[in-house]
């Protein structure tokens, strides 16, 4: 029997479909449509029964159609394997390289909000105490002057 994706690009031809109409006259998302016509996904547990229904087979020859077993709802079987595998290895991002980051110097007061201006609620209020007790001290030195 042929693999799921000859099955899929042969329904395609002969109906004339596009790949975007038979995904969403079959019910699947675009993307997942695309990896099972291109051999580089098959169907998960969900979108077996769409398939299927789609090509016009049963569930059976189908999963014997995607040649391996298909995924079930909860994620990828080999990624677990290969994770397990390159369990200390950093996945490759796609897209363009990351800058350099530059740390930006810490600035004191709340995350996100430019500090307040000037001295702190805590220092004015020591000055002005120490302020009343200096004025307490002249009022005594000018009453013994006096």
């Amino acid at each position: 029997m042929p693999n799921l994706a000859k099955l899929v690009s042969q329904k395609l031809k002969a109906e004339g479909l596009t790949v975007t109409a038979a995904a969403k006259s079959a019910g699947i998302s675009l993307p997942s449509f695309r990896g099972v016509v291109s051999g580089k996904s098959v169907p998960n547990a969900r979108s077996v029964d769409k398939y299927a229904s789609f090509l016009g087979i049963s569930v059976d020859q189908l999963v014997s159609a995607a040649g391996k077993a298909t995924r079930g709802s909860k994620g990828k079987a080999k990624a677990k394997k290969a994770g397990k595998a390159m369990k200390g290895a950093k996945k490759a991002k796609r897209g363009r390289p990351a800058k350099a980051k530059t740390k930006a110097p810490k600035i004191p007061g709340r995350r996100g909000r430019p500090p307040t201006p000037g001295p702190s609620p805590r220092v004015i209020k020591r000055l002005v105490a120490q302020l009343a007790r200096a004025e307490k001290a002249l009022g005594k030195a000018k009453a013994i002057l006096a």
